[in-house]
């Protein structure tokens, strides 16, 4: 089952609802049409403000492949350099946006006969169950959501906007990966006190999110240190480089017997030419037992992604990091394959040896 699915393309942007998102939407959809509307809304303003990072990214040369929309907001998969007047740009571009609909919504409640109904009243018409759409509802709304969005994203806790801001402004002063580290220890801080919080309330969402954030940004702040630790280093250097082999006419059974090793996960499989037609994952099988005697090799091989032997790991790690294996080719050749587990390991000793070497 796939996690994502696409509902259009902007801009060479694949734009994705999450499995999740799409689940959240239909509950709220069978329990409540005003619940239902106002999120399409929340979520509306979510879209523009992940465009808008994506759109300052593309505009300064950065690849964009998609944003996927889960239950707690957006994420737009954006590959930034470690350069940090760039980041600060695109940082600040979603913000930006929230500002400017909220500046405009306000401007028309101000100087037009439209009313603010207040965050009371919004509450009072969602909770009533009626489907306003009426245009004091959706001015009301749209000054809620957007200063919600601002203050949320402007707090100085990485990964969060503010938090990104607040690393690339202290990165413009100092190293790269210590602004990280910073950034993430304060926003470690916050997001620990938004579980301690959620939990004296018995408010779900807010735990949820402050759990989802620290994890988020640890692992970001991992794959950061991966980064500069491996800066120098090409694919073939990391790769492993002893392979192993499996026939795909054998059955799981011969395989096990035969060539499977108790300290290897990956074999690489041969047709009758000797040609590798894909990887087998050890693991795969676990769970296979009526199985083991009938299914063939081939029947549960996968098609790993490829890299080339020269790609800079530096400038592929997230790449690198997203999948349990990528084979390196020198030409048509195979010359090894890296996970993640390697890369990390080899990231630990080059830490280690900067340190005390």
């Amino acid at each position: 089952m796939k996690s994502s699915y696409k509902i259009f393309k902007i801009k060479g942007i694949s734009v994705e609802l999450h499995v999740t998102f799409l689940l959240f939407f239909l509950l709220l959809l069978v329990s409540s049409h005003a619940y239902f509307l106002f999120f399409a809304l929340i979520f509306t303003i979510v879209l523009g403000h992940e465009l808008c990072h994506s759109f300052m990214a593309i505009r300064e040369g950065i690849y964009v492949p998609r944003i996927i929309l889960v239950p707690f907001g957006g994420l737009a998969n954006i590959e930034i350099p470690e350069n940090p007047k760039l980041e600060l740009k695109v940082a600040a571009a979603g913000p930006a946006f929230n500002v400017a609909i909220l500046a405009i919504c306000t401007a028309i409640l101000l100087f037009t006969e439209f009313s603010f109904i207040g965050y009371s009243g919004i509450y009072d018409v969602l909770d009533s169950g009626a489907v306003n759409l009426s245009p004091d509802f959706i001015l009301s709304a749209l000054v809620m959501i957007n200063t919600m969005l601002v203050v949320f994203n402007i707090i100085p806790a990485f990964p969060l906007d503010g938090g990104r801001i607040f690393r690339s402004t202290l990165a413009l002063f100092v190293d790269y990966m210590e602004a990280t580290k910073f950034a993430m220890a304060v926003g470690k801080i916050i997001f620990i006190g938004m579980i301690i919080f959620g939990i004296l309330r018995l408010d779900f969402w807010i735990m949820l999110i402050g759990f989802f954030l620290y994890v988020t940004g640890d692992n970001e702040v991992k794959i950061v240190g991966i980064r500069h630790a491996l800066s120098k280093l090409k694919a073939g250097d990391v790769a492993i480089k002893e392979l192993h082999y499996a026939r795909e006419s054998d059955t799981l059974h011969d395989f096990l017997d035969n060539s499977a090793k108790p300290n290897v996960r990956f074999y690489f499989v041969k047709d009758t030419a000797g040609n590798v037609s894909g990887i087998v994952d050890i693991f795969q099988i676990h769970g296979m037992r009526d199985e083991v005697s009938t299914k063939n090799i081939n029947e549960i091989i996968i098609g790993p992604q490829t890299i080339e032997v020269n790609a800079s790991v530096k400038e592929e790690i997230n790449k690198l990091m997203s999948s349990e294996l990528t084979i390196v080719l020198a030409g048509s050749k195979i010359a090894g394959y890296i996970t993640p587990e390697v890369l990390t390991d080899i990231a630990r000793f080059y830490d280690i040896r900067r340190h005390y070497g």
